[in-house]
């Protein structure tokens, strides 16, 4: 599977995990359930949609045909040219 192919599979999967993690809130605003329930949810839903912002970033860079950089490896790579 090409780089190109994988980032297209990863932006889907982005795409779907914020489809879902947003319809879910649109869901839990009109339920009538207990806080501790809502803030439960509300957290695992913001914490999927960073991964799934992420994986975006990662994706997008993939089928544009960059490879995504990493900050420690290059660090690495510019202590060792010293």
């Amino acid at each position: 599977m090409s780089s190109k192919r994988r980032g297209l599979f990863i932006l889907a999967a982005s795409g779907w995990t914020a489809f879902v993690w947003l319809n879910r809130i649109r869901n839990l605003v009109t339920d009538d359930r207990s806080l501790s329930f809502l803030v439960v949810h509300y957290v695992i839903a913001a914490i999927s949609l960073a991964f799934a912002a992420g994986l975006a970033v990662i994706g997008w860079s993939m089928a544009a045909g960059r490879q995504p950089t990493s900050t420690s490896a290059a660090t690495a790579a510019n202590s060792n040219d010293r």
